[in-house]
Parts: structure tokens; sequence; C-alpha cells
């Protein structure tokens, strides 16, 4: 009778297993062939950077946008990474002029997810933006 059960339960995870490859391999995933080019993705997410509210606040521009990297991401997806040095909060305060401020610069960085629509074109969407003192190093 033991024998039995574990036949029973050998072959029910054996089917288990079998259903699961098998769904797995019929799922419909993007491939990277779908997915814009490094280029075409990088000018879409300057594009999204350059229109949004958080990059035109911004009133004095030591630097342009630059972009720190653009990579592929699951899917049919490229994330780029974009940043500005702009002067800190402490350095644009109007305040007492004997404050010093240890950090007059900052970056403003942006994380951009970009995807080909199904009209072909690169569409860009805006997932993170954050900002802290300027190190040169992505964080």
């Amino acid at each position: 009778m033991e024998a039995l059960t574990r036949t029973r339960l050998a072959l029910a995870l054996g089917a288990l297993v079998t259903i699961v490859a098998i769904g797995a391999t019929l799922r419909v995933v993007p491939s990277a062939g779908n997915a814009p080019s490094i280029g075409s993705a990088e000018k879409a997410a300057r594009k999204a950077v350059l229109a949004h509210h958080s990059y035109r606040e911004i009133r004095s521009k030591r630097t342009g946008l630059l972009t720190r990297s653009c990579r592929r991401s699951r899917g049919a997806a490229v994330r780029c990474r974009l940043y500005t040095v702009v002067p800190s909060p402490c350095a644009l305060g109007g305040g007492d002029p004997d404050t010093v401020c240890a950090q007059a610069l900052w970056e403003r960085r942006w994380l951009v997810r970009v995807v080909r629509s199904r009209s072909g074109t690169s569409s860009a969407h805006i997932l993170k933006i954050w900002a802290g003192p300027a190190t040169g190093a992505d964080s």
C-alpha cells in the first residue's frame, strides 16, 4: 500500500513538473528584438526628462542633461540613467551670506524605462527621480 502511494506521488509530481515546463515554454515573453535600440532609447529618455517638470524647474543649468548609462532590461525594455548637476538648496538659499555650504553641488537623477510601442516608436516612462550630493558615482 505504501509503495502504491509513493508511486502515485511520484507520478503526480512528474505530471506537475511537466505541466509547469510546458507552460513556461509556451508563455509569450517579449523578445529583445522588440526592444528599441540603445541610441533611440537614449533619445526618447532625454526627451521625456527634458519635458518633465522636475527638469524644467531647474533654473541654473551648470551642465546640461547627461546620460550616465543605457542598458537592456528584462523583456523588450531599455533603462537609462540620466543626471544633471545643480546647486544645492544650501547654495541657492538667499539667507545669511556668512553661511558656508559644505556641499555646493547636487545631482538630480532620473531612471527612465523605454519600450517600443505597437506603432514602432519608442515610449519613455520616468520610473524614479532622486537628488543628492554630487559624487560622480551612480547610486
